[in-house]
């Protein structure tokens, strides 16, 4: 197959580097792989030009981006290239709702969490797009060789706890100044989604909508409120942000020592004397500082039923890993291999998670097996199969 990966920008670089994984598991299945690097195309014209000189194209693949693009005379990367294109979205799907409007219907959409399928499906309309469907981002990096022994273990990783990822003050909800009743269905809603393990933004939003007598079974209802559903993606924002906050306060509370790499965190309060700040480093200085770690912990900012690649890429680092639970990690993993923690059961969970440091010899197994099960199912060569079904192209090589 001749495939094109469009590379464009992301923090940190992850998905930069995504792109690059990505372009390795197709090159070691005998595929030729040409990666455009976006930001580097000077003007759109460039690109077009870039893009056509890669005919016959069989498949391009972008994360999050130029699903909606089209050139002056309305040619979208399918007419340029004569290829499916499949865009996955690593955000809530409504944190994008004006590229996919502007995405044609041709194109193929993939998501990183089951729940993201359905919003979509649920906002756009089945059968919008040629295909819907999941596929999670996979784990980077090569397997990090483990010692023998528990001890070596511990001796190679001097951090405890390596926590990467953003630090989000939530502030005041953004719609404390829309107008009633609007305002107390987005409040209720919140507090929905807050209460429970787990629950999709546009479910809670919707189940309000309904409770105050929407019929959102109503074509034309769902039209003239279609914007006050996309709004949707302003809960999804602050329940991860006030979760992240609370997971924080928690971690504070029973004394879990964290090692802390990201964003945003000049801003935390200084009371959490159980953290200490490594900066902010991009993608791969976080994989060096899993390499040292004894644990990863993982927020999967709101995918409760999807994957995080942090969780993959800190097992192939040779980390164990502690992660919010999420319906993938207990469908695809055992307790043996990842350590998982319930919003509703927060300070426990957490205690627990601070008593397996511990023990350095269950640490140190599920260190191993976490690995081992990482390397079985979530690199990049395993999604191939759902990126070629998303592009109609199963069985193509």
């Amino acid at each position: 197959m001749n495939v094109v990966l469009l590379k464009g920008q992301s923090q940190y670089g992850v998905l930069c580097r995504q792109i690059d994984e990505l372009a390795k598991a197709f090159t070691a299945r005998g595929d030729a792989v040409v990666v455009i690097d976006m930001p580097q195309m000077t003007s759109q014209d460039r690109f077009i030009e870039t893009l056509q000189a890669q005919r016959p194209v069989d498949l391009v693949f972008s994360i999050n981006i130029l699903g909606e693009f089209a050139d002056g005379a309305g040619r979208r990367i399918s007419d340029l290239t004569g290829a499916p294109h499949v865009i996955l979205f690593v955000d809530f799907p409504l944190a994008h709702v004006t590229r996919l409007e502007h995405t044609p219907a041709n194109a193929a959409v993939l998501t990183l969490d089951t729940s993201h399928v359905r919003t979509i499906n649920d906002y756009f309309g089945a059968g919008r797009f040629a295909y819907v469907g999941f596929c999670p981002l996979g784990g980077m990096g090569e397997p990090q060789p483990l010692p023998a022994t528990a001890d070596a273990f511990l001796a190679s990783r001097p951090i405890p706890i390596f926590c990467p990822m953003t630090y989000y003050d939530p502030g005041e909800p953004p719609w404390r100044d829309y107008p009633e009743p609007i305002r107390t269905i987005f409040y209720d809603a919140a507090e929905a989604a807050l209460a429970a393990e787990w629950l999709p933004a546009l479910e809670a939003l919707d189940r309000r909508l309904v409770a105050q007598g929407l019929d959102l079974a109503d074509p034309q209802m769902r039209r003239d409120i279609a914007m006050v559903r996309a709004q949707s993606n302003a809960i999804n924002e602050w329940v991860r942000n006030t979760r992240r906050q609370r997971f924080f306060e928690a971690a504070a509370v029973v004394g879990l020592p964290l090692h802390v790499d990201g964003k945003g965190f000049e801003a935390i309060p200084e009371h959490y004397t159980n953290v200490m700040r490594l900066g902010c480093g991009d993608t791969t200085i976080t994989q060096q500082q899993m390499a040292k770690s004894r644990m990863v912990l993982n927020h999967n900012s709101n995918f409760g039923e999807g994957l995080h690649d942090r969780v993959p890429t800190a097992m192939l680092a040779g980390a164990a890993v502690a992660s919010d639970t999420s319906q993938y990690y207990r469908d695809h993993y055992t307790p043996d291999e990842v350590a998982l923690f319930r919003w509703l059961h927060l300070e426990e969970d957490l205690a627990t998670v601070k008593t397996l440091l511990d023990d350095g010899d269950r640490l140190f197994a599920m260190a191993k097996a976490g690995q081992h099960k990482a390397l079985q199912q979530d690199c990049w060569d395993h999604r191939i199969d759902a990126i070629l079904t998303a592009a109609g192209r199963e069985g193509r090589t």
